[in-house]
């Protein structure tokens, strides 16, 4: 790939290098220059193995009409985390763009749950759409994503987060099990947060309250839930219950695993509740500042 490099007095020079600087063509051969950079780096998108489209995509001053064809890239574990960062620097402004193929279905399912990881870092109010969006999107690793991608989000830009509506709504939703086949919806797995086996669905809606409440206390109930005991898990239900509508909070019960007692105790403040999940959490070693960073 040629380099061009100009000054207010002299020619434009071309030099071996990986990087353009004249991304703005003021006469006709700078137009024509840089096009044919853009089809350089067009064919190295389409037909060039991870090492050369990992150089590629590390350049800093990647052209917008590039974005499709980064797009199969994050698919690929060889070259997703640097498809990921192309994707973040070109993706302001190109929020809709994103928000098309994040909805897609024919856009590959290895792509369109990566979206979000895009979408997450941008802090802007399309940005934020498009992963409300994708809570309706089919299947369900869309929209654990996406609910992954609003959290972050909303954590980072507090000023982004949505109204209740739409996540109540998203929570009531998926409690409501459909017809797809998705051994996911009830197996257990690994949480990336606490490493605690949670079902999916639940621990999506507890990613989705993350987006409204104070993310903290929200872990400690995930940490309760999964690995809390009989007490440790009453005293997460007791906060979500002083919390949640309660429609959304039964829809949420049945994974509590726990006896309805939460009738019988005293009324209690929501911080004295927290401060009771974060005791408990102490006695168990967990660290939950450690958890909201990993």
């Amino acid at each position: 790939v040629l380099r061009r490099q100009s000054s207010e007095d002299g020619p434009i020079e071309a030099t071996e290098d990986h990087s353009v600087t004249a991304t703005t063509p003021h006469t006709p051969a700078d137009t024509y220059f840089v096009r044919q950079v853009v089809l350089q780096r067009a064919h190295a998108l389409l037909n060039g193995t991870p090492p050369e489209v990992n150089e590629l995509l590390g350049e800093p001053n990647l052209e917008d009409e590039l974005l499709p064809l980064i797009l199969p890239w994050i698919a690929v574990s060889e070259t997703a985390q640097p498809a990921l960062s192309a994707l973040r620097r070109l993706s302001v402004s190109r929020e809709g763009q994103l928000t098309d193929a994040l909805l897609n279905p024919l856009q590959p399912i290895q792509v369109r749950k990566m979206l979000p990881h895009v979408l997450g870092h941008l802090p802007t109010e399309r940005a934020r759409d498009g992963l409300l969006w994708g809570l309706r999107s089919e299947p369900f690793t869309v929209r654990y994503q996406s609910a992954q991608g609003l959290e972050r989000l909303c954590r980072q830009y507090l000023d982004l987060r949505p109204s209740q509506q739409p996540i109540f709504a998203a929570i009531l939703r998926e409690q409501k099990p459909g017809d797809e086949p998705e051994l996911e919806r009830d197996a257990l797995f690994v949480t990336d947060r606490s490493n605690a086996r949670v079902v999916p669905r639940f621990d999506y809606a507890l990613t989705l309250l993350s987006v409204l409440y104070d993310p903290e206390a929200i872990e400690l109930c995930r940490v309760a839930f999964s690995r809390g005991d009989t007490m440790m898990r009453g005293t997460a239900a007791e906060y979500l219950e002083n919390l949640l509508p309660s429609d959304v909070f039964g829809s949420l019960s049945p994974q509590f695993d726990i006896e309805p007692v939460i009738e019988q105790r005293q009324l209690r403040g929501r911080a004295e509740i927290v401060a009771d999940l974060a005791n408990s959490a102490t006695s168990l070693n967990i660290d939950v500042c450690t958890l909201r960073k990993a």
